[in-house]
């Protein structure tokens, strides 16, 4: 069973806005909702009690960890599933609506086999988000069959994006099938 929070008081004089609508079921961003500078001293502290009192290793004075310049967009590279099974929304299984299970996205923690989709990620700065819901448009217009992490079986596996700080970007593709035909994607733009 897990339980959802359905109200926080006091609030934390941590807490902070949160930027992203997946932030709690995508396991991508886990401590957005923690002030940037407090995230930087949780994350050393955690850190440091992993290997003192865990791994029992004695250590030197344990520097603060230096903080990125951007706390958002900050990724060069990610990784991204195709799936068959998308997992639903609490309001989406409420819904009546025809939905389709077909999906680009990350995994849901925990769960190898259901895949949140996702419109805009702030992990990775443009064009990723670009990249990613063109190509998901690009792979339904084809009604390319997407992996089965259940039967290991189907076409689209993976997407892979990675952006150079000169501004290059390569995207790779995981196919699913050994015995698959050439198929030019390059002219889709």
């Amino acid at each position: 069973m897990e339980a959802v929070a359905i109200n926080i008081r006091p609030e934390s004089k941590y807490r902070t806005q949160i930027t992203c609508p997946h932030f709690g079921v995508c396991g991508g961003c886990k401590w957005q909702h923690i002030d940037y500078q407090a995230q930087l001293a949780f994350k050393t502290q955690q850190v440091t009690d992993a290997l003192t009192r865990i791994a029992k290793v004695a250590l030197p004075v344990i520097k603060p960890i230096i903080g990125s310049a951007n706390e958002y967009y900050y990724r060069n590279k990610l990784e991204f599933t195709f799936s068959k099974n998308r997992w639903l929304t609490t309001e989406e299984i409420g819904s009546s609506a025809d939905l389709d299970k077909n999906v680009l996205g990350f995994h849901i923690p925990r769960r190898f086999d259901k895949i949140l989709e996702i419109k805009h990620c702030y992990l990775q700065p443009d064009p990723s988000n670009s990249i990613r819901n063109e190509l998901k448009k690009f792979v339904a217009s084809k009604n390319w069959e997407h992996y089965d992490h259940l039967v290991q079986k189907g076409f689209l596996r993976n997407v892979v994006i990675r952006n150079s700080s000169k501004g290059e970007v390569m995207v790779i593709m995981i196919f699913g099938c050994p015995e698959m035909e050439n198929i030019d994607i390059s002219e889709h733009s």
